[in-house]
């Protein structure tokens, strides 16, 4: 879409510490989100302090159609609370308390005055075979939605990060393309991301070294795993380091640049271009993901946690491409307008689809695996011991209680390494 469009309107529902404004920011998408909504205090904080702008704390699961209207919002952004769907969470699905939000939502849409013409949805991986999603895309579908669905990890963008989510993007159209029971089918949920984007090999990916801290104010001690809880065999941190026999836990920042938060650039910023065979570039669009100085360390694990699941490379890549279809949708409809335009208007579409179908956090290097460190796959596992130290979290989204995190601020450093390690 041009500079000159109106802003696409957002409202943003569970948005934790604003994974999908970030992606929104780092595809370069031009839109405006209007309004939040979490009850986590913590969350809204630190969304607060990057944003300028504190979500509401309204319930989403007592929201009204008025309530919705009135923003007048175009798209939809949900990061719905992952339990239900998890083993941690003994995958109640709809009988979850913490599904009810969206739920919600869901019964809401076909009641709208301003249906919103896109929707995009996060979510932990088993949310494809939920009853959840089989009743949201059943809906999506009656409301003439197309949508696309995936099973994505941010390896496949460069990121030493396996964690698998899924993702689902929709755009109501006059023409939708005609579905079967089958459309809900687990079969039709795209695995391989092929836009603007080869395969990745293993040895593609960066080592974790270059995600690392560096420079003499970084103090390792302070995330070294306690003595009395390495030579236990349920050991789970939220990240793993083995470097110089010295068993750490990666920092907050750390996990942030995992998960393609934006942020200052660090040595993976400075690579040689021979060296990026991943094509990972981190963002470094403002705002930056800071959190305010009152927020523990342990908070700030939680939240990373709890709302990671905004991976924002591929957040960015998907919410990008569906840009580059509404402009392409947008040309199409002014060439059925004016029939003398048609071709003008078709080259101008397939321009604009190459031109920009590229935009978001780009993905990265240095596919040489450091000696000091494990392998790449333990490397990357940090993320995904993050997702089970996730499942087992309450904290996420609006559904949820208020988030324990609130009363942690006097936690020590040694008592976020033994909480992390115990989750």
């Amino acid at each position: 879409m041009s500079a000159t469009d109106t802003p696409i309107r957002c409202l943003e529902f569970f948005s934790g510490i604003g994974g999908l404004h970030y992606a929104l920011n780092i595809a370069q998408v031009n839109a405006h989100v209007v309004e939040a909504f979490d009850v986590n205090e913590v969350a809204n904080k630190v969304y607060q302090h990057n944003f300028k702008h504190t979500p509401s704390k309204k319930t989403i699961d007592r929201l009204t159609v008025k309530d919705i209207d009135r923003y007048k919002a175009a798209c939809w952004l949900l990061s719905p609370p992952c339990q239900p769907y998890t083993n941690g969470g003994h995958r109640k699905d709809t009988e979850d308390p913490r599904a009810k939000a969206l739920l919600h939502l869901i019964d809401l849409l076909p009641q709208l005055n301003a249906i919103p013409e896109y929707i995009f949805l996060e979510n932990v991986k088993n949310f494809e075979n939920s009853q959840s999603r089989k009743k949201l895309v059943e809906q999506l579908g009656m409301l003439g939605y197309e949508i696309n669905e995936y099973l994505l990890t941010p390896t496949q963008f460069g990121i030493p990060n396996h964690r698998m989510r899924y993702y689902l993007t929709a755009r109501r159209s006059p023409h939708p393309r005609e579905t079967t029971e089958g459309g809900i089918d687990t079969g039709k949920i795209q695995t391989e991301w092929t836009i603007n984007n080869n395969a990745l090999e293993e040895s593609d990916l960066p080592s974790l070294s270059q995600f690392l801290e560096e420079g003499d104010d970084v103090h390792v001690k302070k995330w070294m795993v306690p003595e009395r809880h390495t030579d236990r065999t349920t050991f789970r941190p939220v990240g793993r380091l083995y470097k110089q026999k010295i068993l750490r836990f990666l920092s907050p920042t750390e996990v942030s640049r995992l998960h393609a938060f934006p942020g200052p650039a660090y040595q993976l910023s400075t690579r040689d271009d021979h060296d990026n065979k991943s094509n990972f570039d981190p963002p470094t669009c403002e705002p930056h993901l800071e959190f305010p100085q009152d927020v523990s360390e342990i908070q700030r694990y939680r939240l990373l946690v709890s709302y990671s699941g905004d991976d924002s490379s591929i957040i960015s890549r998907l919410q990008s491409a569906l840009s580059n279809i509404v402009a392409a949708a947008s040309d199409d409809a002014s060439s059925g307008e004016n029939a003398s335009s048609d071709a003008a208007s078709s080259d101008e579409s397939s321009s604009g689809e190459s031109s920009s179908g590229e935009s978001s956090s780009g993905e990265s290097s240095s596919g040489e695996s450091s000696s000091e460190e494990s392998s790449s796959s333990e490397e990357s596992s940090s993320s995904e011991e993050s997702s089970s130290s996730e499942e087992s979290s309450s904290s996420e989204g609006s559904s949820s209680s208020e988030d324990s995190s609130s009363s942690e601020d006097s936690s020590s450093s040694e008592e976020s390494s033994s909480s992390l390690a115990n989750p």
